[in-house]
């Protein structure tokens, strides 16, 4: 890689990177509040992002009349609703993971690797498993 070139990816990390220390305190400081703090702030944040501002709401709208043709009006809705609050959710839960204490997340996780589980994280280490 020529020297112009490692030079320029070096300043693009430098430059993400001062971007997320100003936020880090921030980050911290939702990662640690108690989880009814958390789902409150999630609750706005939902508001905010999906009803005020409208975040790829035309978006959501197809794919759910895509993918739920038989249903009511009213049903996609609900349907749009529950699936704005677990998106925010999902981001929002993902803070104690990374800024919380470790022993509180351990204290709230538990699970049973299938032997179909097993298989798929050898042959696949870099997975992503969603729980409900």
């Amino acid at each position: 890689m020529p020297r112009e070139q490692r030079r320029r990816l070096t300043l693009q990390r430098l430059l993400k990177g001062l971007g997320y220390w100003p936020l880090r305190p921030l980050l911290w400081l939702l990662g640690n509040v108690p989880f009814g703090v958390l789902y409150a702030f999630s609750d706005f944040m939902r508001w905010a992002v999906c009803d005020a501002i409208g975040y790829r709401r035309r978006v959501i709208h197809d794919n759910i009349l895509i993918a739920f043709p038989d249903r009511s009006e009213a049903e996609r809705e609900v349907i749009r609703q529950e699936f704005n609050r677990n998106l925010i959710d999902n981001f929002v839960e993902a803070l104690p993971l990374r800024f919380g204490p470790r022993r509180r997340i351990l204290a709230r996780i538990s699970h049973t690797v299938t032997p179909e589980a097993a298989e798929l994280l050898a042959r696949h280490p870099n997975v992503v498993i969603a729980q409900g």
